[in-house]
């Protein structure tokens, strides 16, 4: 016999994001601003679009003080953390109570013309000019248009079971 699906409740969402947890994910700090008026957000939902023509995908709470400055800016860098690095996916989560260019305080980071800024030793930064915009269920679905990328040889931190872990 086949079970009914549950109904846009509250049990609903929250079963749903139960089992979003079990779903391991990169962990990115995505960045965007220029000299103090800078923002950044620890996000989970980045992904890959598109290798040719290069394109990367965000997805933005409507309510992140980061999405304004990028809409401003016209673009924005994804910051692909490495396995060290779990403190600053704590602080720019919102765990520690900074805000703002606070958040940025204690590491070194590359401002990028219109692309955010860029944290040193990252796994991996990618810098995108904003291509489009999709709006859907309080959420912006960003798309980058990918200038410029770099990698390190290092190990990931991921997202899983409501825990940042080295990979």
């Amino acid at each position: 016999m086949l079970a009914l699906c549950e109904t846009e409740t509250q049990a609903a969402a929250d079963n749903f994001r139960q089992a979003m947890r079990h779903l391991a994910s990169g962990v990115s700090i995505i960045t965007a601003g220029t000299g103090a008026d800078r923002s950044g957000f620890t996000a989970t939902s980045v992904v890959s679009l598109s290798v040719y023509p290069p394109r990367l995908l965000v997805s933005i709470d409507e309510r992140s003080a980061t999405w304004p400055l990028i809409e401003l800016n016209g673009g924005f860098t994804a910051n692909l953390l490495s396995s060290g690095q779990k403190h600053l996916a704590e602080v720019f989560a919102g765990r520690t109570g900074l805000h703002g260019a606070e958040r940025f305080v204690g590491s070194e980071w590359r401002e990028y013309l219109y692309a955010g800024f860029a944290l040193e030793g990252a796994l991996a930064t990618v810098h995108c000019r904003l291509e489009e915009v999709i709006e859907r269920h309080g959420h912006r679905l960003v798309i980058g248009e990918v200038l410029g990328s770099r990698t390190l040889v290092a190990g990931a931190l991921v997202y899983i079971g409501g825990r940042f872990t080295a990979l």
